[in-house]
């Protein structure tokens, strides 16, 4: 609708005219905004943005005002985008966990233990949620029954997957920092 959305390193997220770059809304949290936004469209048709802090929030924003709608809690910092998986937010946190969390309330439907960082984006595809990690595993996990269905790992050299995956037909692909 003509708008970006993005956060910066001094904790404010803003929503700006794209046309104008004049300041529609902006907000303030505790820490940086890192990750990049997403969006989705309610069953009612309102709009509203995702994005993580380093405050460790999880916010959901009504896309047009501005107003927090929720914000939601992990242990650690958010430097990632969340996925959207049928009405859920899926997005690993520097706490090691993925999270699903509701988009109706943010409240948390499971959190399942990967890593000790996670700074990679969720790839998500036929229930499954593809993500890499700081411990240098790039793991498949199967969102229906909320566990680890296989992890990769390099035997010789364990380095972070910080960049997210992309599913291509029956194949997914992810860099790593080797």
């Amino acid at each position: 609708n003509n708008t970006v959305y993005i956060g910066d390193l001094s904790g404010m997220f803003y929503a700006l005219d794209l046309t104008t770059g004049k300041q529609i809304w902006k907000y303030e949290a505790d820490n940086q905004f890192s990750g990049s936004a997403n969006w989705f469209r309610d069953r009612a048709g309102n709009e509203y943005i995702l994005a993580g802090s380093y405050d460790f929030y999880l916010y959901c924003f009504e896309a047009k005002t501005g107003k927090r709608m929720w914000r939601y809690e992990a242990q650690n910092y958010l430097h990632t985008t969340p996925a959207l998986w049928n009405g859920h937010a899926v997005f690993g946190g520097c706490d090691g966990m993925l999270h699903v969390v509701s988009l109706t309330n943010g409240k948390a439907l499971d959190t399942i233990g990967v890593a000790t960082y996670i700074a990679s984006a969720a790839a998500i595809d036929n229930n499954r949620a593809y993500i890499g990690d700081y411990d240098g595993k790039f793991s498949c996990i199967d969102l229906q029954n909320r566990k680890i269905e296989w992890s990769f790992e390099r035997d010789t050299r364990k380095l972070p997957f910080i960049g997210s995956p992309v599913v291509v037909g029956n194949q997914v692909i992810i860099g790593n920092r080797d």
